[in-house]
């Protein structure tokens, strides 16, 4: 999937078309990923879209961003889940109140989780990704949104995810972020993320 066939228009109707919640409250982010169709494990091949409601401009517009991520886990997790049920691949839905600004292990500001989410258990340690309905689980797991390689744009996921959405490019991310803290400030420090899919754009 081709980042640049996604528009504010596809965006909305994918989320109108789900019955999904969209804030239109300006400079409040609706955080979108979306898993691309490319099964490839281990790599950036996945987006998040920050989509929000510009105060440029009369009337209000749709603006957005998108950058680069993995909503899956990577290769070693894959092979050596951390759960003797299976490694998390987060399932798409929205989930309101997930997520809000904290600190990644400890150690920097990020998306952390605060509120339940529903993963698939890949439990057969194999390099495949497996989206099997029987295996989902709801709760808290630290299914943060995060980065990567703090000092270098990133090609491959590796140890960087255990289930979590990551980023690539350490710039990127501290673009969203500088957004997200500035919107916990005015909104309340509380952001509902949305999963869809490459197919819900079509």
């Amino acid at each position: 999937m081709n980042k640049a066939i996604i528009t504010a228009e596809l965006l909305v109707a994918a989320m109108l078309q789900k019955n999904y919640l969209l804030t239109s409250d300006s400079l409040q982010p609706n955080i979108i990923g979306i898993r691309t169709a490319d099964p490839t494990p281990n790599v950036f091949n996945d987006f998040l879209v920050n989509l929000y409601i510009s105060d440029i401009g009369s009337p209000p517009e749709w603006a957005f961003r998108v950058f680069d991520v993995t909503t899956d886990p990577g290769n070693f997790y894959l092979e050596n889940p951390i759960n003797i049920e299976g490694t998390a691949i987060l399932a798409p839905g929205q989930y309101h109140n997930s997520h809000q600004v904290g600190l990644h292990h400890g150690q920097y500001e990020a998306l952390v989780q605060v509120g339940p989410l529903k993963v698939f258990r890949d439990r057969n340690k194999d390099d495949y990704l497996d989206f099997n309905p029987a295996t989902l689980e709801e709760g808290l797991f630290g299914i943060n949104i995060h980065e990567a390689s703090m000092t270098h744009r990133s090609q491959l996921v590796d140890k960087w995810s255990a289930g979590c959405t990551v980023f690539a490019d350490p710039g990127e991310f501290a673009d969203f972020m500088r957004f997200c803290k500035l919107a916990s400030v005015t909104n309340g420090n509380k952001f509902t993320y949305t999963l869809i899919t490459e197919k819900d754009l079509s």
